[in-house]
């Protein structure tokens, strides 16, 4: 009925420590981590090893979740790999989903050095159009500036709990909603971010929800018109509620409710 999932938010608070071994590798918590379990490679790439410690365990358990919500800020494209690292942004997902190409492994191999461009001709040819959309939207630098890991759920880049959160409750971000990210972004008391949450999860305590946990054995709607209370119903659909909508000028998010998904219809 909404109460967190504990495992889901343990990797969650555990990513915070995954995340400063990504970011600030530097620090002296990164340099002793890396001198003692992955001297040879980033924390991303890292094995969890033999003989290591409980907490290594725990901080290498949240890298899933982790690299599930990461995606590249391009800068010399030196860093990411075209084929196998996260680096666009499309409805697709993170990923290029064109085929290999003999010749382009890295971003920089995509980047005119010179003029600080992209090479559009090399990219139309080699891309499918999807990713060549993806691609040419990504704003370069004249400067020449490092490659960094983002976290891609917030607007400044930087790692929360509360989205790595949602992300490990929801699945993987290439099927992340952007809804999640409305939800939890936008300027409004905690108590109608937290309806709106439990809105798209299916969470209400209706009454259909409730009968089928085998809490009640009624699932009807309880102004009687006959119906049983789903959380599109209740929130939409019913009679009393219709009213409601009519009357502030937004029956057509009743409509829409009947042809999208809670997310969607929050999205829109």
């Amino acid at each position: 009925m909404g109460f967190k999932d504990l495992s889901v938010f343990n990797d969650a608070l555990l990513g915070r420590q995954a995340w400063r071994l990504v970011r600030a590798p530097h620090s002296l918590f990164g340099r002793v981590m890396k001198a003692k379990y992955f001297p040879k490679c980033d924390f991303l790439e890292a094995s969890m090893g033999y003989s290591c410690s409980y907490s290594w365990k725990s901080i290498w358990s949240s890298k899933a979740l982790l690299k599930d919500g990461c995606i590249w800020r391009v800068g010399s494209g030196e860093r990411i790999n075209v084929w196998t690292d996260p680096w666009v942004a499309s409805d697709e997902g993170r990923f290029i989903s064109s085929d290999p190409i003999v010749g382009v492994e890295k971003v920089s191999d995509l980047i005119d050095s010179r003029t600080h461009e992209w090479k559009v001709n090399l990219i139309e040819e080699s891309f499918q159009e999807k990713d060549v959309e993806s691609i040419l939207a990504i704003p370069l630098s004249c400067l020449n500036l490092d490659d960094e890991v983002t976290w891609a759920l917030t607007k400044n880049g930087h790692y929360s709990v509360k989205t790595a959160y949602m992300l490990g409750k929801g699945g993987n971000l290439d099927s992340f909603h952007q809804a999640w990210v409305d939800i939890w972004s936008m300027e409004a008391s905690p108590n109608v971010r937290h309806f709106l949450w439990r809105l798209c999860t299916n969470s209400l305590p209706t009454r259909s929800l409730l009968k089928f946990r085998h809490l009640i054995d009624d699932d009807g709607c309880p102004w009687g018109c006959g119906a049983a209370e789903s959380t599109s119903h209740a929130v939409f659909e019913c009679p009393r509620v219709y009213d409601v909508w009519v009357e502030c000028g937004c029956a057509e998010m009743c409509t829409d409710a009947s042809s999208l998904s809670m997310c969607d219809l929050v999205e829109s």
